[in-house]
């Protein structure tokens, strides 16, 4: 055989069975049945992304999944429990991205992110602008950071957080404050506001555990795009 088909065409090939077999593994864990323990990854800074992660893993129980959180900016959660079928990724966009502990935790657990289902959510409250520049930007930022990070996700989220003006400090108080009066959302801030749809957190955990291939969250039924990876987001407040 030509020389170039052992340097170029068989490594080649060989990345292409091994990327073929990762893919039915993952399709086995979805279709067979045999999802039985997920990781729940989250990065939260003032509260409300582990409060959707918590809700998340509580669903998963209901549906007979065991379901564990791991809060990544704790040196502790390094190593994933035995036997977990599938990864949740979850984050708060916070200045136009996502936390950077979060994003340096992948690159450790990269080669288990691979080879397992995936799903990510992002929180934040451009989804909930009247603009649609303005709910625009969440679906780039995602699309710039799994591009960035290599992730490939089978579901993608993007659920409204929450205003908790009361806990913020005076400057973060008025910069969000800014930010709400700008997008049309409650600016008093001597109290908070919680936006996040907690049904539409469900049907996320519900798509993953039955792998709902047709539901508005999966990404494998879309070309390869950056309108592929474009999180769904909850509906605008009436």
């Amino acid at each position: 055989m030509p020389r170039d088909y052992f340097k170029f065409e068989l490594p080649a090939r060989v990345f292409g069975l091994l990327f073929e077999v990762i893919a039915l593994w993952k399709e086995a864990i979805f279709r067979g049945g045999i999802m039985k323990r997920v990781a729940i990854v989250y990065v939260s800074l003032h509260g409300q992304t582990e409060k959707i992660a918590r809700h998340i893993k509580t669903r998963l129980e209901s549906l007979g999944i065991d379901a564990y959180l791991m809060n990544a900016e704790d040196s502790r959660n390094e190593t994933f429990k035995s036997e977990t079928d599938a990864v949740i990724l979850g984050g708060p966009f916070y200045m136009q991205r996502l936390p950077s502990s979060l994003s340096e935790w992948i690159p450790r657990h990269q080669k288990f992110l691979r080879s397992r289902p995936l799903a990510v959510f992002t929180v934040g409250l451009n989804v909930l602008s009247k603009k649609p520049e303005d709910r625009k930007k969440d679906e780039i930022l995602l699309h710039k950071w799994l591009v960035k990070t290599g992730l490939h996700p089978d579901y993608t989220a993007s659920f409204a957080g929450s205003l908790d003006y009361t806990e913020y400090n005076w400057a973060l108080r008025h910069v969000m404050k800014w930010i709400s009066q700008r997008a049309g959302l409650q600016t008093n801030t001597h109290q908070d506001y919680e936006f996040t749809d907690w049904k539409m957190v469900e049907q996320f955990a519900n798509s993953i555990a039955n792998d709902e291939v047709q539901s508005q969250f999966s990404t494998r039924q879309r070309p390869v795009s950056q309108d592929s990876l474009r999180p769904h987001s909850q509906p605008l407040p009436t």
